[in-house]
């Protein structure tokens, strides 16, 4: 008989999970990675038609013109992963900057 299989997770969430609930749990760990100068990815598994790629890009990516300001990353719960890091890092390095 095989042994059985561990999978360590450092957090799951469930199926009524928003965007920002995803982008809250995944940006402290992604922050202090950056903040000390190492490059880092996120990556998604699973099975097909289980929303990975609604996860990292949001609903309806390809046909919008993104024009948002840093305060809209909670109000747009549409936009994924991908778009509310690069608004996250932007306004951080702006902030940053002065």
């Amino acid at each position: 008989s095989l042994a059985p299989k561990i999978y360590r997770l450092d957090y799951a969430l469930d199926e009524y999970s928003t965007q920002q609930d995803v982008f809250q749990h995944v940006v402290p760990l992604l922050d202090d990675l950056i903040e000390n100068g190492f490059n880092c990815s996120l990556f998604t598994y699973g099975q097909t038609g289980t929303g990975k790629t609604h996860t990292m890009l949001g609903y309806d990516l390809w046909n919008r013109t993104l024009h948002y300001t840093s305060h809209s990353i909670a109000e747009d719960d549409s936009m994924g992963i991908i778009p509310r890091s690069m608004l996250y890092l932007f306004a951080d390095l702006s902030r940053r900057r002065g």
